[in-house]
């Protein structure tokens, strides 16, 4: 019986990582620090993530890319600008 509750425990937190990056797939979000913006997006998407890199450039001319990071196991990627 207890081998049963904990197989039950660890399948219940399996999912709710699970549902919790997909619930993060489709949101991407533009902040700014410093001299820095951080661009997240879920990376499922080229075309929404190059849409997405263009507009940041387009309307901050005077920033540049600096650095990218890609979390697999979250499937985001984290691109940061940084003034030239």
């Amino acid at each position: 019986m207890k081998k049963l509750i904990i197989t039950m425990f660890v399948i219940l937190i399996i999912s709710i990582l699970f549902i919790s990056c997909i619930d993060q797939e489709d949101s991407h979000q533009l902040t700014f620090e410093k001299d820095e913006i951080v661009l997240e997006i879920g990376n499922h998407d080229w075309s929404i993530l190059i849409a997405e890199v263009n507009r940041v450039l387009e309307d901050y001319p005077d920033y540049k890319i600096e650095k990218y990071y890609t979390f697999l196991s979250f499937n985001r990627i984290k691109i940061i600008f940084i003034k030239k």
